[in-house]
């Protein structure tokens, strides 16, 4: 009775796991552009705003883990020494690794992206059109992509606003993911996060 009763409370307590394109947060400038003397647009890393998406999701019942590519963390990380004001605090970044919120992957982050949502049936939070990925990889169903992704989100004043997010995660999580073929394990969230 008691192991039935510990089964039913993980049961209540299953959140909504939300992959998020960590490079693409980073990166987002919009509201805060950098130009140099020329008028052209400058490179910004914006850790604040990857933890301000982080926050809103544990904030209503999601469970984030952002995937960050290999590339980005090591400019970001070696940027962070600078005294350059477009880039953030990066202690931050590292803070969320080590809390296993972001989770640093090869190069290829949009894949994982598509892979781990569409493995999860998790929300994917992204600004990302993946025109190349659907031509190289058409076995993929682009259509139940596009249904978990989230890209309709602002940032107000470094705050992460989206109003299609918190809809969805107010939604009962639907139980339809990819079946897993013969040689491949369905990721859940607890592996996502350890791994």
């Amino acid at each position: 009775l008691r192991n039935q009763r510990i089964e039913v409370e993980r049961m209540e307590e299953k959140r909504r796991l939300v992959v998020i394109d960590a490079a693409n947060i980073l990166r987002d400038d919009r509201g805060c552009i950098i130009r140099d003397k020329d008028g052209n647009r400058l490179t910004q890393m914006r850790p604040e705003r990857l933890m301000s998406v982080i926050s809103i999701v544990e904030e209503h019942g999601g469970e984030p883990i952002a995937l960050l590519r290999n590339g980005t963390y090591f400019s970001g990380k070696k940027k962070s020494k600078s005294e350059d004001p477009r880039f953030g605090d990066w202690d931050l970044v590292e803070s969320a690794i080590a809390e296993n919120k972001v989770l640093r992957v090869s190069d290829d982050d949009d894949m994982y992206c598509v892979h781990s949502g569409l493995q999860n049936n998790a929300l994917i939070i992204t600004r990302d059109k993946f025109r190349d990925h659907k031509k190289s990889h058409p076995e993929i169903d682009w259509d139940m992509v596009s249904n978990l992704q989230v890209s309709d989100y602002n940032f107000i004043k470094d705050d992460f606003v989206s109003p299609s997010l918190i809809n969805k995660l107010k939604e009962e999580i639907p139980t339809n993911s990819i079946p897993a073929t013969e040689d491949q394990e369905i990721e859940t969230p607890q592996k996502v996060a350890t791994l």
